[in-house]
Protein backbone atom coordinates (compact mmCIF):
# COMPACT_ATOMS: atom_id res chain seq x y z
CA UNK A 1 0.00 0.00 0.00
CA UNK A 2 2.81 2.29 0.47
CA UNK A 3 4.47 1.68 -2.39
CA UNK A 4 1.19 2.57 -4.21
CA UNK A 5 0.85 5.65 -2.48
CA UNK A 6 4.56 6.77 -3.43
CA UNK A 7 3.69 5.76 -6.91
CA UNK A 8 0.59 8.02 -7.22
CA UNK A 9 2.77 10.69 -5.57
CA UNK A 10 5.57 10.87 -8.27
CA UNK A 11 2.61 10.49 -10.92
CA UNK A 12 1.14 13.66 -9.64
CA UNK A 13 4.46 15.42 -9.21
CA UNK A 14 5.99 14.26 -12.63
CA UNK A 15 2.74 15.77 -14.19
CA UNK A 16 2.82 19.00 -12.83
CA UNK A 17 3.07 21.91 -15.46
CA UNK A 18 2.85 18.95 -18.63
CA UNK A 19 -0.24 19.63 -20.27
CA UNK A 20 -2.38 22.08 -22.01
CA UNK A 21 -5.16 23.86 -19.84
CA UNK A 22 -8.46 22.65 -20.62
CA UNK A 23 -9.82 25.85 -21.56
CA UNK A 24 -7.56 29.47 -21.34
CA UNK A 25 -7.87 31.39 -18.10
CA UNK A 26 -9.56 34.41 -20.28
CA UNK A 27 -12.77 32.10 -21.03
CA UNK A 28 -13.03 30.13 -17.62
CA UNK A 29 -15.16 32.43 -15.73
CA UNK A 30 -17.76 33.00 -18.91
CA UNK A 31 -17.83 28.91 -19.13
CA UNK A 32 -18.01 28.27 -15.60
CA UNK A 33 -20.81 30.57 -15.51
CA UNK A 34 -22.93 29.50 -18.27
CA UNK A 35 -22.81 25.62 -17.63
CA UNK A 36 -23.94 26.60 -14.26
CA UNK A 37 -26.89 28.66 -15.48
CA UNK A 38 -27.74 25.66 -18.18
CA UNK A 39 -27.48 23.36 -15.23
CA UNK A 40 -29.75 25.72 -13.11
CA UNK A 41 -27.09 26.00 -10.54
CA UNK A 42 -25.89 28.06 -7.97
CA UNK A 43 -22.16 28.29 -7.58
CA UNK A 44 -20.30 29.89 -4.10
CA UNK A 45 -17.01 31.92 -4.71
CA UNK A 46 -14.91 28.42 -3.69
CA UNK A 47 -16.82 26.05 -6.25
CA UNK A 48 -16.43 28.70 -9.08
CA UNK A 49 -12.48 29.32 -8.16
CA UNK A 50 -11.86 25.46 -7.94
CA UNK A 51 -13.68 24.93 -10.98
CA UNK A 52 -12.26 27.41 -12.87
CA UNK A 53 -8.49 26.41 -11.20
CA UNK A 54 -8.76 23.26 -12.41
CA UNK A 55 -10.16 23.70 -15.80
CA UNK A 56 -6.80 26.10 -16.38
CA UNK A 57 -4.39 23.77 -14.33
CA UNK A 58 -1.56 22.45 -16.32
CA UNK A 59 -1.19 19.75 -13.88
CA UNK A 60 -1.74 15.95 -15.01
CA UNK A 61 -3.74 15.07 -12.20
CA UNK A 62 -5.58 17.42 -9.81
CA UNK A 63 -7.76 16.09 -6.94
CA UNK A 64 -10.36 18.25 -5.22
CA UNK A 65 -11.01 17.61 -1.67
CA UNK A 66 -13.70 18.58 0.66
CA UNK A 67 -16.13 17.98 3.66
CA UNK A 68 -19.45 16.88 3.67
CA UNK A 69 -21.78 19.27 2.45
CA UNK A 70 -19.46 21.80 0.99
CA UNK A 71 -20.81 21.54 -3.22
CA UNK A 72 -18.32 19.20 -4.17
CA UNK A 73 -20.50 16.84 -6.34
CA UNK A 74 -22.38 20.54 -7.63
CA UNK A 75 -18.52 21.46 -8.78
CA UNK A 76 -17.59 18.62 -10.47
CA UNK A 77 -20.80 18.58 -12.73
CA UNK A 78 -20.26 21.82 -14.29
CA UNK A 79 -16.80 20.80 -13.94
CA UNK A 80 -17.37 17.33 -16.11
CA UNK A 81 -19.87 19.61 -18.65
CA UNK A 82 -17.17 22.30 -19.35
CA UNK A 83 -14.27 19.43 -19.95
CA UNK A 84 -16.30 17.05 -22.32
CA UNK A 85 -17.90 20.27 -24.29
CA UNK A 86 -13.85 20.91 -24.85
CA UNK A 87 -13.66 16.97 -26.14
CA UNK A 88 -11.95 15.82 -22.83
CA UNK A 89 -12.78 12.41 -21.18
CA UNK A 90 -13.49 13.10 -17.98
CA UNK A 91 -13.63 10.43 -15.03
CA UNK A 92 -13.47 10.16 -11.40
CA UNK A 93 -12.34 8.63 -8.63
CA UNK A 94 -13.69 8.21 -4.88
CA UNK A 95 -10.62 7.74 -2.72
CA UNK A 96 -12.51 6.31 0.25
CA UNK A 97 -13.85 3.61 -2.52
CA UNK A 98 -10.21 2.93 -3.49
CA UNK A 99 -8.79 2.81 0.41
CA UNK A 100 -11.90 0.22 1.20
CA UNK A 101 -11.50 -2.25 -2.08
CA UNK A 102 -7.59 -2.30 -0.97
CA UNK A 103 -8.22 -2.89 2.38
CA UNK A 104 -10.86 -5.70 1.66
CA UNK A 105 -8.06 -7.49 -0.34
CA UNK A 106 -5.77 -6.75 2.48
CA UNK A 107 -7.89 -8.81 5.01
CA UNK A 108 -8.68 -11.56 2.67
CA UNK A 109 -5.13 -12.57 1.97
Amino acid sequence: MLEMERSNIEKVIDGQEQQSPIIGADRARQVVDATAERQQLRLNDNQRAAIEEILTSRDQIIGLQGGAGTGKTTALSVLREAAEKARYDVRGSRRRRVRAATRREWHSD
